[in-house]
């Protein structure tokens, strides 16, 4: 009866080692924390959407007041060990924004469209945005719309 015992105590301790071992080997994927932030710095009220890339539909993400902002964020799975600011998140909305263009209008009358890897898309955050390390696995990322940008867009269709 003795050596069943042992061997079951074996048998129990073999087990919560095998799962230990497995959960520790899928920690190997680490999480950070993006914000992205969207300052409005103009007199005007600003709309900022989405293009289908398919459908051409306008889909609207968020509205900004004039001197407002808003906080877009989340966590980015996967990421590397030790994140660097400069190669984390670039890309990041672009599966909650689904298009490759943006549309900013402007008082519902001045319109300007951004590609992808311009403006306020994600694929330009080493250009566009203000970037920030809150702490090591915390970002932020900041864009702002401005006169210049009004400036720029033209008169919607």
């Amino acid at each position: 009866m003795e050596q069943k015992t042992t061997w079951m105590r074996y048998l129990i301790i073999g087990i919560k080692l095998s799962i230990i071992i497995v959960v520790s080997g899928c920690r190997n994927e680490y999480t950070v924390t993006a914000d992205f932030m969207y300052l409005n710095e103009t007199p005007y009220n600003i709309s900022y959407n989405w293009i289908h890339p398919f459908t051409k539909d306008t889909i609207n993400v968020f509205a900004l007041l004039p001197f407002e902002n808003t906080k877009l964020g989340g966590f980015v799975d996967g990421a590397d060990k030790n994140p660097k600011i400069e190669t984390c998140c670039e890309g990041y909305l672009d599966g909650i924004q689904s298009a490759n263009q943006i549309l900013v209008i402007f008082d519902n009358q001045r319109c300007i469209t951004y590609e992808e890897g311009e403006g306020p898309t994600t694929t330009n955050i080493l250009n566009g945005y203000e970037r920030r390390v809150v702490t090591e696995r915390h970002f932020e990322f900041t864009y702002r719309f401005t006169q210049d940008q009004f400036d720029q867009a033209e008169l919607c269709n």
